[in-house]
């Protein structure tokens, strides 16, 4: 990429609209460009005379695709024009990323955007992608937390103690875009979660184990994100999973679990993003409860490519 795109690039995304559903970061001084175009994955710029009027990129996703056996994609960083048909342009670009072999080769395409770009959510629809999940997303400041702690019914453990814990708590999931799909089996999405939770802890993650009558009966774990905290100056993670074992839900003990884990994880991160499904009545109740503040609603779109000979799950 020439000296000259990369200025006109950085000269649209000063004024762009972000598709992105982590737009709401730009208040706590997030660039939302992620240092574009040093990112990876697949570049699309749409323009006409010689103006760009949207962005995106496609990202092949190694992992996702060895774990369910056929290759899957993300589309992300989207941006657009605040000008011109707010349509027509999220249309050029769904054409423009779908036209790249690794979207045509794709089984399995995911995005995620904000809730309120309308036009952007009728673009993936009319582009053969459907809405799967709808969340809410919490925010929340842990400063002074970690020196705050009050005795209670709960015990940090190491993550080789806490994998028996999980595995029970995983599988009485009832929530999440993986569980929302037609095409996954219950099975395969409950063991995808379980992976990626296994995986996170393996790499540091902060994981609380919540006990009650001397039982192990929920747990949390939190990630702090590296790339995002070096660009707010700030530590700054996300709450990745929490869930108590079936015959414990009910028993108002989410409030106790998500305290310890604000607590514990405060220890690491300043801020805290959440992300939880709409109607997932009981834990959007323990976020405000914990004094979390909705920042930001957010859509998750799937796509299963019907012109490839791979089977869905």
């Amino acid at each position: 990429m020439s000296e000259k795109e990369i200025t006109d690039l950085r000269a649209f995304w000063e004024n762009a609209v972000p598709g992105d559903y982590q737009h709401f970061l730009s208040r706590y001084g997030f660039p939302l460009h992620f240092k574009e175009p040093e990112a990876g994955g697949i570049r699309k710029i749409v323009a006409a005379k010689g103006d760009i009027f949207a962005t995106g990129r496609i990202v092949p996703l190694d992992w996702d695709s060895e774990f369910f056996g056929f290759s899957c994609a993300r589309l992300e960083g989207l941006f657009f024009s605040g000008e011109g048909d707010p349509i027509y342009a999220r249309e050029r670009l769904m054409a423009a990323l779908l036209e790249e072999e690794v979207a045509r080769t794709a089984v399995f395409l995911s995005c995620r955007v904000r809730a309120d770009d309308l036009p952007l959510a009728q673009a993936l629809e009319a582009a053969g992608f459907r809405l799967v999940d709808v969340m809410a997303v919490f925010m929340k400041k842990l400063d002074g937390l970690a020196h705050s702690r009050r005795h209670g019914i709960a015990l940090k453990y190491e993550a080789s103690n806490i994998i028996p814990l999980l595995e029970e708590c995983i599988r009485g999931m009832r929530f999440g875009r993986m569980l929302a799909d037609p095409n996954i089996p219950k099975e395969k999405a409950h063991e995808f979660y379980l992976q990626v939770s296994r995986y996170y802890l393996t790499q540091g993650a902060a994981a609380v184990v919540l006990q009650y009558d001397g039982a192990n009966v929920g747990l949390a774990i939190g990630v702090p994100d590296e790339t995002i905290s070096g660009y707010l100056k700030r530590r700054y993670g996300y709450l990745w999973f929490i869930g108590l074992l079936s015959d414990f839900k009910g028993k108002r003990l989410g409030h106790e679990l998500f305290s310890l884990f604000c607590r514990e994880f405060a220890c690491s991160c300043d801020i805290l993003e959440i992300g939880t499904q709409v109607h997932n009545y009981p834990a959007t109740r323990v976020y405000e409860k914990g004094a979390c503040a909705v920042s930001n609603h957010l859509l998750t779109f799937h796509r299963w490519n019907k012109k490839t000979t791979h089977p869905p799950c």
